[in-house]
């Protein structure tokens, strides 16, 4: 199944270069609504093909797409990765808050969320993810953000460590029957008394 940008929405969109034959786009929020919706469906078919069922209507958005900053990467014009950054003013704001506020950990606001990245399987190993990474956490220090959270696939730790995060917790997700979570920050995530 491809999944593609529209060409009435690649007019509006800045493309950057990712590699060789990828490139990417960045856009918040509902500004591109419709290329929001592709997204969804993106994320939803990936994640069924590893073997998860996200919900009836066969698309994965929610309430923080709306304000969140997002990352689409194709390769001619069919998407192979997506990811999203939040920024919060507090913990209990966070998509999955339950997550990090059963932690014993002080989180320094503005705090930035990296989730929802999804890499086709047929594009994994071109450095999609590590890029997306990259970009999200440069975006996240451009906003202001004293503390960068997530929750990620324990393949994703080692990567992530690369840049700077440590793991400080595990955690489980109803749509994600079986599946553990790890939950890493950067130095922003302060350990309680």
């Amino acid at each position: 199944m491809d999944f593609v940008v529209s060409d009435s929405a690649r007019q509006y969109l800045e493309w950057l270069p990712v590699c060789e034959d990828l490139n990417a786009v960045c856009f918040h929020g509902f500004s591109q609504y419709n290329t929001l919706k592709v997204i969804g469906a993106f994320r939803y078919h990936v994640w069924q093909t590893e073997g998860f069922h996200l919900s009836d209507d066969c698309i994965w958005i929610d309430k923080y797409d709306s304000v969140a900053t997002h990352w689409v990467v194709c390769q001619n014009n069919r998407i192979v990765g997506s990811a999203r950054l939040t920024i919060h003013a507090s913990i209990d704001d966070v998509p999955n808050t339950n997550d990090f506020t059963k932690l014993s950990y002080y989180y320094v606001p503005p705090i930035a969320s990296l989730n929802r990245l999804v890499v086709c399987p047929t594009s994994r190993g071109k450095g999609i993810a590590s890029w997306l990474d990259e970009q999200r956490i440069e975006k996240a220090h451009e906003l202001g953000a004293n503390t960068i959270i997530g929750t990620v696939p324990a393949k994703r730790v080692k990567a992530l460590a690369i840049l700077g995060f440590v793991e400080i917790g595990i955690c489980h997700d109803a749509e994600f029957p079986g599946m553990e979570w790890h939950i890493v920050s950067n130095t922003g995530a302060k350990k309680r008394g």
